[in-house]
């Protein structure tokens, strides 16, 4: 029983994820929704001002005439998300801050980008990209 209960992480063999390991998954998250071409779940994974820094930078881009939503913008380059992958480095927190240092790919640059991707945690806990590098 105590084989079951430690394999399954249950009762008092529960081994609940690290602020480190939650980090991780944010980003793996963030990356794969957009290798995937899921810009609504992408831009769900950004703070609010890495959002709205999205959709003011294409409101320009276009010449100021309305405001377009992220997943929109994004769904707009879909070849700049084509083959994009990261292998994490290092995840570093501090408080409701984190630091992660990825290695990025795309299918359409040769080798890898060193990006380091910031995050936030919200009040309920959840982490999002504030920064993606």
């Amino acid at each position: 029983m105590v084989a079951v209960l430690t394999s399954a992480d249950l009762g008092p063999f529960s081994d609940p994820p690290t602020e480190e390991e939650r980090v991780s998954e944010t980003v793996e998250r963030f990356f794969a929704a957009g290798a995937q071409g899921e810009f609504d779940d992408y831009c769900s994974l950004l703070t609010d001002t890495a959002r709205s820094t999205v959709e003011e930078n294409a409101t320009r881009l276009l010449g100021g005439t309305g405001q377009v939503a992220c997943p929109a913008v994004l769904a707009a380059v879909p070849e700049a998300f084509a083959g994009l992958s990261a292998r994490i480095r290092e995840v570093a927190v501090s408080g409701p801050r984190a630091r992660v240092e990825a290695n990025v790919k795309t299918k359409n640059t040769q080798g890898v980008e060193a990006r380091t991707i910031l995050l936030d945690q919200e009040p309920d806990g959840t982490w999002l990209i504030s920064d993606p590098g």
